[in-house]
């Protein structure tokens, strides 16, 4: 079996002697440091010493009438400040294990919310009363912990790392556009949409040349897209607005398509590999809320 060399323990500091030095290598000074934590400048100053003393190097330059930290002093202060904010959020998501605490943070497309959760919330909320929901709209740089979600609703492929996806639905996405816009150019047919305004997702600019692939139409024709947009929401307004035809989720469309807002034009759906998955960290998966939370999403996405 090979040797694992573990890290020296003995350089394993005491966590007052982080903060005195995350607070000192933010503001510059022992004495600022020493009032954002409630201590006196000299008790500072002594666990900043204590930890130089630990690691053998000069962390601050006090040379100068405000402390700067020397390149040492700047590398350990990345780590430190990492270290600390992750232990923050670690100590946070564990307090929620509390019964007193059962509130859940969520992550949730805007459309997907408004559109499909909130409306079927009174049963969860009706069998759950003790659970406290706060949803936050994501973004595609959001992470769980660092935005400090229990959860999240997402468009993708389930591959978040270090996280636990159930897939709820497919994304199977149908062209549509308004009945004045469809009468303006005549759209009858798949191929009536070459050559009048296409509304393109920022995020997915392919996915008309893919639905025109789908429906036998040859994929490197031109298409015409003269606005492009980052949300489905923006996509769905845009579409409302006249503005010209957009490929949409058949999900969060039912309202318009029903009362006529919008209309399906021909073709079939294009199926893209992305579905509506609900994710969460691995380490939360004992946590009874979101267990909850997670069933009835699945009941509701079965419907």
């Amino acid at each position: 079996m090979a040797d694992f060399h573990f890290p020296d323990r003995r350089l394993l500091p005491p966590i007052a002697a982080l903060r005195a030095f995350d607070a000192a290598a933010r503001l510059g000074s022992f004495t600022i440091a020493a009032e954002e934590l409630g201590v006196t400048q000299g008790a500072v100053s002594r666990q900043i010493r204590l930890l130089e003393d630990l690691l053998q190097v000069t962390l601050f330059d006090r040379s100068h009438h405000r402390v700067v930290p020397t390149d040492a002093g700047r590398h350990y202060a990345r780590h430190v400040y990492a270290i600390l904010s992750r232990l923050m959020v670690a100590s946070n998501s564990t307090a929620a294990f509390s019964k007193a605490s059962h509130k859940l943070h969520i992550g949730i497309i805007p459309t997907m919310g408004s559109r499909w959760i909130i409306p079927r919330l009174t049963e969860f909320l009706a069998k759950h009363p003790d659970i406290e929901l706060r949803f936050k709209a994501i973004n595609p740089e959001m992470t769980l912990d660092e935005d400090q979600l229990d959860g999240a609703l997402i468009v993708g492929r389930g591959m978040w790392k270090n996280t636990i996806s159930h897939r709820l639905t497919s994304e199977d996405l149908i062209p549509v556009a308004s009945p004045r816009w469809i009468e303006r150019f005549e759209v009858k047919q798949p191929q009536d949409l070459i050559g009048p305004p296409l509304l393109t997702h920022t995020p997915r600019p392919d996915l008309w040349l893919r639905w025109f692939e789908k429906n036998g139409i040859e994929a490197d024709v031109l298409v015409s897209s003269t606005l492009a947009l980052e949300q489905i929401t923006m996509l769905l307004e845009a579409a409302l607005a006249d503005l010209g035809a957009a490929l949409l989720p058949r999900l969060l469309i039912r309202r318009e398509l029903e009362n006529g807002e919008l209309v399906a034009l021909s073709g079939d759906a294009l199926q893209v590999n992305e579905g509506f998955f609900f994710v969460y960290a691995d380490h939360r998966e004992a946590y009874a809320p979101l267990a909850a939370f997670r069933d009835w999403l699945s009941s509701v996405f079965e419907t």
